[in-house]
């Protein structure tokens, strides 16, 4: 069991943030009650708690007293929640299994940019000047040609004759 935290009136007043004669006119009224002379923290806290209205204009949280504790574990908790997520983000950096972003960013402009700039450049290789051209359109209508003769001999049976075009 936990041993019994005793304190003096002033004491007592101190930690409930009240003054003195508020706290002896408490025990003068019988609103928390002495033992042996000194007041049991938890008690008297439980029955200032349950006896005392708080006064009009008082701007005091008292509960901010009893829960200070509670706070600095909450605070506290949050804190070694940061950190070992930050600690969790650091090993899988580490491991390589996270990338660095900007560093991304900066591939893929550069990509984009190479590829732009490849593209830029098709005009100028596409552009013939006339005589080539020519050169070009004689050397397709040869090409058809003779695709176009190759595809007649393999469609024709080996045995007949070609017709002559003139009859």
């Amino acid at each position: 069991m936990a041993q019994a935290e005793m304190m003096t009136m002033a004491a007592y007043a101190r930690r409930r943030g009240v003054s003195r004669n508020a706290v002896a006119r408490a025990v003068r009224d019988g609103r928390i009650v002495l033992i042996g002379g000194k007041l049991d923290a938890a008690i008297a806290d439980a029955q200032w708690s349950k006896n005392t209205r708080p006064r009009a204009g008082n701007t005091k949280d008292t509960s901010a007293i009893n829960d200070g504790e509670s706070r600095y574990a909450t605070a506290r908790a949050d804190r070694e929640q940061s950190e070992a997520a930050l600690s969790a983000l650091r090993l899988r950096e580490t491991e390589g299994n996270l990338i660095n972003r900007e560093g991304v960013e900066m591939a893929i402009e550069t990509g984009f940019r190479m590829i732009r700039d490849a593209m830029m450049t098709v005009p100028e290789r596409m552009a013939l000047d006339a005589t080539t051209q020519a050169k070009m359109r004689e050397a397709i209508r040869a090409a058809l040609d003779d695709a176009s003769k190759a595809v007649a001999s393999a469609m024709m049976p080996s045995h007949a004759q070609p017709v002559a075009a003139g009859g």
